[in-house]
C-alpha cells in the first residue's frame, strides 16, 4: 500500500487542475 503525503496530494491535484485548465 501506498499512502500519499499532504504535499504529493497537493501536487496531484494541482496538476490535475491545471491539465484540466489547459485543455479547455
Amino acid at each position: 500500500d501506498y499512502s500519499f503525503t499532504s504535499w504529493e496530494v497537493v501536487r496531484f491535484e494541482h496538476s490535475v487542475s491545471t491539465k484540466f485548465s489547459m485543455s479547455k
